[in-house]
């Protein structure tokens, strides 16, 4: 009985503890527990243009995870800076609220200058450079016309506009031009003649440049050259331009040539005729002496002299109009011109020189003007 008793006492006081040990529990959850001292601020990723990066809480005295590297097109990722100062992640705590920025280097690429052309452009650039495409140059006889993303030609390129990526390689458009040109202050003049294209259009440009005028001696005794045609860009034919090209049949001279100098067209034996321009106002010494198949010629009315034998030898020659501007013919213009029937010459003209028209031995007609004032020897 007392052991009965006893076992129901330790029992009763086991109880007992339990319920206040749950008691306390209970009052620690709800309402008794203390609250964490623990302290955070915030950590700001300033990527500078880059790619988002979240911003983090961090515990005061604690470290800050480093965070994936951000993506810029063009740039490298140089690190996290606070202020000027690297961030490290391995050694620094974080203390209060801060922002850390990423900082950058741009790429450097490089560009390719594809073609046979000499040029003086850029050969690096990087995404924030900005600038013109610089003409190529062209090796003799090809004009440079343009840089291009594409061996086929179809996308020109003129400047790298800031932003652009990537290594690149520029193909240099070229043409075949049969002539020589030579920079001559801001233009261009021709020079020389590759002797083998038989019909030659000189071209009115040449990179980016205008042509102003044929040179001295520039298709000087071209044996293989039937026909030229002269662009209105240029303004002189210098002596001797096609002297002996004994093959010419067809010339077409721009509107804009004001000269034609000595012996330009001298001994071009199978020229048979020509047209020379208004803007034309001198016809230089024998600038078409001997061209034995020139039948006619008509001369602008912008011509004001006819230079000494300009016309000399001219054997086929039958018919010449002068233009009414023309105030002087030179000594020997017209001298030996055997087939010449006839001349009109127009009140403008108040000199003829010396034997202006000597042995033009088919000759039966002539008209003076009235404002002829001297008649040379023999003429």
């Amino acid at each position: 009985m007392k052991k009965r008793i006893l076992l129901l006492t330790i029992l009763a006081l086991i109880l007992s503890v339990c319920f206040v040990l749950s008691s306390c529990d209970n009052s620690n959850t709800d309402e008794g527990k203390e609250p964490s001292t623990a302290e955070y601020v915030t950590v700001t990723f300033d990527t500078n243009g880059g790619s988002l990066i979240d911003s983090v809480q961090v515990e005061v005295g604690k470290k800050v995870t480093q965070p994936q590297d951000p993506q810029k097109e063009g740039y490298t990722f140089d690190g996290w800076y606070l202020e000027n100062e690297k961030w490290s992640f391995v050694g620094y705590t974080v203390t209060e609220n801060m922002t850390l920025t990423a900082k950058w280097t741009p790429i450097t690429y490089t560009i390719t200058y594809a073609g046979d052309v000499t040029h003086s452009n850029k050969t690096t650039y990087t995404v924030e450079d900005e600038f013109e495409l610089l003409n190529g140059e062209g090796k003799t006889y090809y004009e440079f016309l343009g840089w291009y993303e594409d061996e086929e030609f179809t996308k020109q390129v003129t400047k790298i506009e800031k932003g652009t990526v990537g290594n690149k390689t520029l193909y240099a458009k070229t043409e075949y031009v049969p002539v020589v040109l030579e920079l001559d202050g801001d233009s261009y003049k021709v020079v020389g003649y590759d002797n083998k294209t038989a019909n030659v259009v000189i071209p009115s440009t040449y990179n980016g440049k205008n042509v102003t005028s044929i040179g001295k001696e520039a298709f000087y005794d071209c044996c293989n050259l039937t026909s030229i045609e002269i662009p209105n860009s240029v303004i002189s034919i210098g002596s001797y331009a096609f002297f002996g090209c004994n093959s010419l049949t067809s010339i077409t001279i721009g509107d804009s040539v004001t000269s034609i100098g000595y012996s330009a067209f001298s001994y071009c034996n199978s020229l048979t005729s020509i047209e020379i321009p208004n803007s034309i106002t001198s016809i230089g010494d024998g600038a078409f002496r001997n061209c034995t198949s020139l039948t006619s010629v008509s001369i602008g009315d912008g011509v004001t002299s006819i230079g000494k034998s300009a016309f000399s030898s001219c054997t086929s020659l039958t018919s010449v109009s002068i233009g009414d501007s023309v105030t002087s013919i030179g000594n020997e213009a017209f001298r030996d011109c055997t087939s010449l029937t006839s001349v009109r010459i127009e009140d403008s003209v108040t000199s003829i020189g010396n034997e202006a028209f000597r042995d033009c031995t088919s000759l039966t007609s002539v008209s003076i003007g009235d404002g002829v004032t001297s008649i040379g020897k023999s003429a």
